[in-house]
């Protein structure tokens, strides 16, 4: 018999009520692995809400329809994943048939699926979210008045 095997037999044999070693060493990573990801996941959530706050310079009465906001082809949480930005009259424009947004001083295109056309819009500006040091636009709120 291999040494392992004896081993796991012997454990095995001490008790027959109780589970091998092995298993219980299985049940302990298993659980770690559990604790682990749950505190992983707690950090996203913590992280997503510190991003779903009211973007500068915008009423923060306002935080609890930017945390609304979720991007039409994905689901996923505007704020929870980019900057938002109120946009003024020189940092968007329409151009042919989309939306382009200034990002660091240059103009990029909106993409149609990260436009919410039927979110009423109570900012009264454009807001644009994107993640920083990307030009993806992930979100894009037009103003009703569009």
């Amino acid at each position: 018999m291999s040494g392992f095997r004896h081993f796991l037999s012997v454990h095995h044999a001490e008790d027959p009520g109780r589970a091998p070693l092995w298993v219980a060493l299985l049940v302990m990573v298993g659980a770690s692995l559990a604790i682990w990801g749950a505190m992983f996941a707690l950090g996203w959530w913590i992280i997503s809400l510190a991003h779903a706050a009211a973007p500068p310079g915008s009423d923060p009465a306002f935080a609890q329809w930017f945390q609304s906001l979720r991007n039409p082809a994905t689901g996923i949480s505007c704020c929870g994943h980019g900057d938002g930005h109120v946009l003024t009259d020189t940092e968007w424009r329409i151009a042919g048939n989309h939306y382009e947004v200034r990002i660091d001083g240059q103009f990029y295109p909106v993409s149609p699926q990260a436009v919410l056309n039927r979110i009423a819009n109570p900012i009264g500006r454009p807001v644009a979210f994107w993640i920083p040091g990307s030009h993806e636009v992930i979100c894009f709120v037009r103003t009703t008045d569009i």
